[in-house]
């Protein structure tokens, strides 16, 4: 009985040593994304076929854009679209970023992500290759569209919602 409780506990010893890491403490050497810029937002989106006397349907849909390091692909960018309701079928457009080494001169990543069903999220990843020195400075624009199936007073309706977000952020 004794041998088993010390075991347990020896087990119980090295779950917890692999599991627990301190405080403010990363482990970078392992190749994982971190997250160096995020920006929340709310779009509405809108039957854009309608005319702006008639009523036009609004939902509100969550975006979060993120700027992305990882060591072995680079710079990354990431979009996540999150909805109440699952009407969610597309995200398109393009980033446009600059870096403090040639600020002059941007790259354009485009991008276009949709679910073969209508759901409550759309989420967009895309890493481009470019490698950069720690303290470099990236300025990233976000602009795109979100888009969706929905009904509206029993009818199929297309709604869309147009958005354009910046961030920046430093390679660590």
């Amino acid at each position: 009985m004794k041998k088993r409780v010390l075991s347990i506990i020896a087990l119980m010893c090295c779950i917890l040593e692999t599991f627990c890491m301190p405080v403010g403490a990363t482990n970078l050497d392992q190749d994982e994304a971190e997250i160096i810029a995020t920006e929340e937002f709310v779009v509405y989106m809108t039957d854009q076929t309608r005319s702006a006397s008639e009523t036009t349907v609004v939902y509100p849909v969550n975006v979060r854009t993120n700027i992305l390091y990882l060591k072995s692909k680079g710079l990354g960018f990431q979009i996540i679209a999150t909805a109440e309701v699952p009407i969610l079928d597309g995200l398109n457009g393009f980033v446009e970023y600059n870096t403090s080494i040639d600020p002059d001169h941007g790259s354009v990543v485009p991008y276009s992500e949709s679910n073969n069903t209508p759901g409550r999220t759309v989420t967009w990843i895309d890493y481009t290759g470019n490698k950069y020195d720690s303290g470099v400075k990236i300025t990233a624009t976000f602009s795109g569209v979100v888009s969706a199936d929905a009904k509206y007073l029993g009818q199929e309706v297309l709604v869309n919602g147009p958005y354009t977000q910046t961030a920046t952020a430093t390679i660590p």
